[in-house]
């Protein structure tokens, strides 16, 4: 597990940010994180349409329901 205020990739997090998100509501946290997801979730759904162009709507929601429920590459 990461110690505290560090990222994923272990890069410390500048006093800046921390600021800025002890400033932020809880609702406000809830709303930047909805916006990360639908960032990541469109942003897996082109990969998977450039590497697979032949799949059909279902076969892309498919992968990509399996992506974000497991993080499956």
């Amino acid at each position: 597990m990461n110690a505290p205020h560090q990222t994923h990739n272990d890069e410390p997090m500048h006093p800046a940010q921390i600021a800025a998100l002890r400033r932020m509501t809880p609702q406000k946290k809830l709303e930047v994180m909805a916006q990360i997801i639908s960032t990541a979730r469109q942003s897996k759904e082109i990969h998977l349409r450039r590497q697979h162009p032949g799949w059909t709507e279902a076969q892309v929601a498919d992968a990509l329901r399996r992506h974000m429920l497991h993080g499956a590459a």
